[in-house]
């Protein structure tokens, strides 16, 4: 059953318990702030970004990294190649415990070895020394570097995804800190666990992993079907993935998601998930015999895409009220 709880002792941040706003929860109208505070990124999402004094053309949007990431020429171009070399010796004499500290990006089975180091970076009038990285493949070709809401040095960057119509109502959800995962994020609980789900518009279909996608349907009534086609999630890694429809839609303030592309083998199974179009050898009575193959850690995760966020005019990411409005139709 799913619970719109707060979180607990053991999932609760520092400052959160003032902010008990549900996933679902509807706030009409925002309030006033300053515009120095604010960063607006264009629909395009073309962003011109200073990182250790040197200007550099980024590609912002929601889904994008919360650490600025480099196009891998760009940090070898500012950094030097003895930057790799230095930290692949480091990395085999200490071991990262973090996760959030590791620069090295997991996709499905594909691991995809990435870099930091210390830069100072500045968006406009805001700027901090903060961390760049960048990946042996890069994680998307849009740009010289890629930045999230949480690489741009600012307490509340607002994109801008159509031009406003007038109708739209905003609604509230939580903002979960830098740290809960690569991209910024909210959650909801679902079945018991805590599902995370990230604003993506750069994915045309909203896509969930196996585990997350499972959950998704035993509490809103999902059912696979079609045949599997491949999904490009990052670092030029596309995984295996087949669409699920909803009987009734996931809600997350004014979007709803009736429809996932599910990640079947990757982070969980989706055994349990109905299947409205079964291969024909899974109805034969022959004995199938399949070779040994590891389980997949479950992770409850979800990139909500462009076709959930059609109706979204845009999405501000207030850091300091640990909140994510959303202005939609």
């Amino acid at each position: 059953m799913m619970k719109m709880a707060t979180r607990d002792g053991k999932h609760m941040t520092s400052g959160w318990p003032l902010l008990v706003m549900a996933a679902g929860v509807i706030i009409q109208g925002t309030a006033a702030v300053a515009t120095e505070a604010v960063v607006d990124v264009p629909l395009d999402g073309k962003t011109r970004v200073s990182v250790a004094g040197r200007a550099i053309d980024a590609f912002s949007s929601p889904g994008m990294p919360s650490i600025l990431s480099l196009r891998r020429s760009v940090a070898l171009d500012m950094f030097g190649a003895g930057s790799e070399v230095q930290q692949e010796r480091s990395s085999k004499r200490f071991k990262i415990i973090s996760v959030s500290a590791n620069p090295d990006a997991k996709v499905g089975p594909v691991l995809v070895k990435g870099f930091f180091s210390k830069a100072d970076v500045a968006v406009g009038a805001h700027a901090t020394n903060g961390t760049v990285k960048w990946s042996l493949s890069d994680a998307y070709g849009f740009a010289d570097a890629l930045a999230g809401p949480y690489a741009i040095p600012a307490p509340i960057v607002r994109y801008t995804l159509r031009k406003p119509i007038g109708t739209e109502r905003t609604g509230a959800v939580r903002l979960l800190p830098a740290t809960a995962w690569w991209v910024a994020a909210t959650d909801m609980q679902i079945g018991g666990k805590w599902i995370r789900f990230a604003f993506a518009p750069h994915f045309p279909t909203s896509v969930a992993s196996a585990a997350a996608a499972s959950l998704i349907s035993a509490e809103f009534g999902g059912s696979m079907s079609g045949s599997t086609q491949r999904t490009l999630i990052s670092h030029g890694v596309d995984r295996p993935t087949r669409m699920m429809r909803l009987d009734r839609p996931v809600s997350l303030g004014p979007v709803n998601i009736d429809r996932l592309l599910v990640r079947t083998a990757d982070y969980g199974s989706a055994g349990s998930i109905p299947d409205n179009d079964i291969d024909p050898s899974e109805m034969a009575g022959d004995i199938i015999v399949n070779g040994k193959r590891s389980a997949s850690r479950p992770s409850y995760v979800v990139y909500v895409g462009a076709d959930a966020l059609q109706g979204c005019a845009s999405i501000t990411y207030d850091k300091r009220r640990h909140r994510i409005d959303l202005a939609c139709t």
